[in-house]
């Protein structure tokens, strides 16, 4: 490991901001890893807290750690240093506050030979975390039935036709490094909530095809004071940026139609609405103010319901909203919607 000629097969970048309480159980399950020929790019953001120390007290045990400070410039940041650091021939990117099953990597590693592919995805465990630490509830959320491989052009559709959840996150799979590489793939420093879902989209949107695990290799640990639970202030300013990258990657992007435009910017919307739940106790009034800025309120207003798409979390979202007649649109759209959906993917 300590020669200077040493190549690691797996890269692994985990963002860190202030996660003093779960970032050793983070690099432990890194640590355990069956595959041990890999580097931990730990890529500091400027942390207040103890976070980075704890990185430092890990890596004098495990030279495999390597620590990178960088000044606040948000996690889309933080993992676009790591990747340039990266000299792997596998890349992951790793939360602070999740966990690795020990056969992440070569569960991962082993489908994507077996199915010719350069990139994976697994199976999430969707884990609740108290205050104090304790798991209050788990479950599993699968993005197969099966070990496959499918086109990336339908997990596009899946993304944005169906919201699902599993889809959205770029950390749980497995990259061939090269793969980044020849498309130039990175993350936008532009956005600093659920900045995955774009470099999701664009993944699949090149001509490729991706293997699906069934297996929940990815532990994804919900805590209290977690980016997805706190006070959503940021929000608003960061959907003008999401929308407009998703406008340019649809408008250069051979999947999409004039219909599925429409849609995507909705979708866009109702994404980074929808998991705002819970909504701060302290703000009950968040949600409607942040559906009504205007902003949200001009795409809506271009959008006609044939378009809008058939989802649960839609439905959801729309229900809580103090806008009956926007509700009444999706309701009256719904035929049309599934009538397109089933256009779309042929």
């Amino acid at each position: 490991m300590s020669t200077s000629n040493f190549t690691p097969r797996c890269s692994v970048v985990v963002p860190l901001y202030n996660k003093e309480r779960a970032i050793r159980g983070c690099l432990d399950s890194v640590r355990a890893q069956t595959v041990s020929s890999l580097e931990i790019l730990v890529v500091d953001d400027g942390s207040t807290d103890d976070s980075a120390a704890i990185v430092e007290e890990v890596a004098r045990d495990d030279e495999r750690v390597i620590l990178l400070r960088a000044p606040h410039g948000g996690p889309s940041s933080a993992r676009n240093i790591g990747l340039e650091m990266a000299v792997g021939q596998y890349v992951c990117f790793l939360d602070a506050d999740d966990q690795l099953a020990p056969g992440f990597l070569e569960q991962l590693i082993a489908l994507m030979q077996r199915e010719h592919t350069e990139v994976a995805r697994c199976a999430q465990l969707f884990v609740e975390i108290a205050e104090d630490g304790s798991i209050t509830s788990q479950r599993i959320r699968s993005v197969t039935d099966r070990d496959q491989s499918v086109p990336g052009s339908q997990l596009y559709h899946r993304l944005f036709a169906d919201l699902e959840a599993p889809l959205m996150s770029a950390s749980s799979a497995l990259y061939k490094r090269d793969l980044l590489l020849r498309h130039r793939l990175s993350f936008n420093e532009a956005l600093w909530h659920l900045e995955d879902i774009q470099f999701v989209a664009h993944l699949y949107a090149c001509d490729l095809r991706v293997s699906l695990s069934s297996q929940a290799l990815y532990s994804y640990q919900h805590q209290d004071g977690s980016a997805l639970s706190e006070k959503r202030s940021g929000l608003v300013d960061a959907l003008a940026p999401f929308v407009a990258a998703f406008e340019a990657l649809e408008n250069a992007n051979t999947i999409a139609t004039i219909e599925r435009q429409l849609r995507l910017r909705y979708c866009a919307i109702v994404i980074l609405t929808a998991l705002t739940d819970p909504l701060p106790a302290d703000a009950p009034f968040f949600y409607r103010d942040f559906l009504r800025s205007e902003t949200v309120v001009r795409i809506i207003a271009a959008l006609r319901p044939a378009y809008l798409p058939n989802s649960l979390l839609v439905a959801r979202g729309l229900a809580r909203l103090d806008h009956p007649q926007l509700l009444n649109a999706y309701c009256a759209g719904l035929a049309r919607a599934r009538s397109l959906r089933k256009l779309i993917r042929g």
